[in-house]
């Protein structure tokens, strides 16, 4: 079934301005019940978000802005769906791109990015209140050269210990080796990301 996005005018421009600042930064961003998308791409001619949502046919059209990031606000995406941006290009080539940005993956080895909402809640309010206003050094320390599969289990078994011993900080080795591993493989190191939110 082909459900083109030809979201109305009218509805993008309350999503993409309700969220003005979110919505600058590139990836794919929860807003309402749907989800803005933005892309840096100052070389592209067009761009569109495709997906799931649209049954992978036409897209939602991005806007340009002169900085050349592209912008477009999907109500009827939501977590889970799978998409690429599609872009055209000035000689009138078509390229499908993942989400460089992502924080959720294809399964199965497949390239497309995944929509996600997060469900973590941070519940760090005490200790940023005190951080504004502490005296003390910053005392981190580093646990694992490579960061465990498990990590949630080993940081909640340290803790107690890094308490004890003063530190205020733990330093934690990247979560990606390098931007090319992508959030694929984050997905098959850590799991959900509220996972690691969990543990962070």
């Amino acid at each position: 079934m082909n459900r083109p996005c030809a979201t109305d005018a009218r509805t993008a421009s309350t999503l993409l301005s309700d969220e003005s600042a979110l919505s600058l930064f590139p990836g794919a961003h929860p807003v309402g019940d749907g989800f803005c998308f933005c892309l840096y791409a100052p070389f592209a001619a067009e761009a569109y978000v495709v997906g799931d949502f649209c049954s992978w046919h036409e897209g939602a059209r991005m806007q340009r802005d002169e900085q050349g990031r592209w912008r477009a606000a999907v109500p009827q995406a939501w977590a889970g769906q799978l998409y690429k941006f599609r872009l055209v290009l000035p000689d009138g080539s078509v390229d499908y791109r993942a989400d460089a940005y992502a924080i959720a993956a294809e399964d199965g080895g497949g390239q497309a990015s995944r929509l996600y909402r997060p469900t973590h809640v941070w519940g760090d309010g005490g200790w940023l209140s005190y951080r504004r206003t502490a005296s003390a050094p910053l005392n981190a320390c580093r646990l694992f050269d490579e960061l465990p599969s498990d990590l949630p289990a080993r940081v909640e078994d340290a803790a107690p210990l890094i308490k004890q011993m003063g530190y205020t900080h733990l330093l934690l080795p990247p979560v990606l080796r390098d931007a090319s591993e992508g959030a694929l493989l984050l997905h098959r190191r850590i799991g959900e990301p509220d996972a690691l939110a969990a543990a962070v």
